[in-house]
């Protein structure tokens, strides 16, 4: 990621072919042409949460130069406008909002590199077509952005990765090697049977990946990185984190696991295999209990709103401040990353059995219920009796 960002830097001062436009999605101008004027183009996606904490800072910008007719603000996603717009109703965009699904506009950029998406990145580029400024939308400040317009040039500092980041790259390089080490001992043909618990130093985002149960397990696969002993077991009986609880002091460690029983084609065979492993392993055992506690009820009272979304490739979750950004996203993951924020426990209607895309405000629990509210969706506060897993240690 590092060297991809330097290598945007490097298109400053280069030409630039006029960027594609596929759709107008909102605030469309009189005058669609884009020669002949400075354009401030800052890519985002619905799914990218600094993206849209971007959104009020390039709003006020364009406030500031609105009555300059030689510039023109435009925020440019590569997705559809029927998508785009679900985002749009939830966040207020003042820029001309758009779309190239073509994604030409991306690439001639560098912001798409080998199918990842650089972004959020603002650019400027001049009204002869040059590429004035590369940089993170809150980087252009109105005094560098009137530098630019007036034709006076910006002294930027040559990209130099801070040594945290370095560290941070080396420990990315590292495990990811570990990672590839196993991945690649799993996929083997010649590998009929593979288990192994490697424990993590901490609860680094790195090379964090979940293979899907459904997908892995009724083929006797599974694999995640460094995930934890309750995310694991929530993943195996798809439960909220909120109704795992852990007695033990090995569970806050963090496991890379890797399992491979061709004799299974079977789901629950796989998944009860895979527990007894990682038990024994351990020295832990789970137990099941019934149990009755207060907490938040997601309630479905119109369908209609509802926004399901089952394309696997927008699968992403983010978040700001006091949003949280979720796109073709199980109610689960919504619910535990709801707990783990506010603090409460959160339970879900169990006919939220798709996957959905949500932005969800969560600075506070009446801006949650009118998030949910706009999804067609009610926060009930109520006691609500599951089965809980608890993860003790054997003597």
């Amino acid at each position: 990621h590092i060297t991809s960002v330097a290598q945007v830097f490097e298109k400053i001062g280069q030409k630039t072919p006029t960027p594609t436009v596929t759709d107008y999605i909102l605030n469309t101008p009189k005058n669609k042409s884009l020669k002949g004027k400075y354009l401030v183009i800052e890519f985002w996606a619905t799914w990218c949460a600094p993206c849209l904490a971007a959104v009020p800072h390039m709003n006020a910008l364009q406030e500031k130069f609105q009555k300059n007719k030689e510039v023109m603000f435009l925020s440019m996603t590569y997705e559809t406008p029927v998508k785009a717009l679900h985002t749009t109703k939830r966040i207020d965009f003042k820029t001309v909002v758009v779309s190239d699904q073509s994604k030409k506009t991306h690439q001639q950029l560098g912001i798409e590199q080998e199918g990842m998406m650089l972004i959020p990145q603002t650019v400027v580029i001049h009204p002869d077509s040059t590429i004035l400024w590369i940089g993170a939308p809150e980087a252009l400040t109105e005094t560098i952005l009137e530098q630019l317009l007036l034709g006076k040039s910006i002294e930027e500092k040559p990209f130099t990765p801070s040594p945290e980041a370095l560290e941070e790259q080396k420990k990315f390089i590292e495990e990811m090697e570990r990672s590839n080490v196993w991945f690649e001992r799993l996929t083997d043909t010649n590998t009929k049977s593979l288990f192994a618990l490697l424990p993590q130093n901490s609860n680094s985002s790195y090379v964090r990946h979940n293979k899907s149960v459904l997908n892995g397990l009724n083929k006797g696969v599974y694999y995640c990185t460094n995930h934890s002993l309750a995310e694991i077991f929530g993943v195996l009986f798809e439960k909220p984190l909120a109704e795992i609880y852990d007695d033990c002091n090995p569970t806050a460690n963090y496991f890379s696991l890797y399992y491979k029983f061709k004799n299974h084609t079977d789901k629950e065979k796989s998944v009860a295999h895979l527990t007894d492993l990682i038990q024994k392993s351990l020295g832990i055992t789970l137990v099941h209990e019934s149990k009755t506690l207060d907490g938040y009820y997601i309630h479905i009272k119109d369908t209609s709103k509802l926004i399901i979304n089952t394309n696997p490739e927008e699968n992403h979750s983010g978040n700001t401040e006091s949003l949280l950004i979720f796109s073709q996203t199980k109610i689960t993951t919504v619910t535990n990353d709801l707990w783990e924020r506010m603090g409460e426990r959160f339970y879900a209607d169990p006919r939220l059995n798709s996957t959905y895309d949500f932005i969800l405000d969560y600075s506070s629990m009446d801006a949650l219920k009118k998030s949910l509210a706009f999804y067609g969706l009610e926060l009930v506060r109520k006691p609500i009796t599951f089965e809980a897993i608890t993860l003790k240690c054997m003597d």
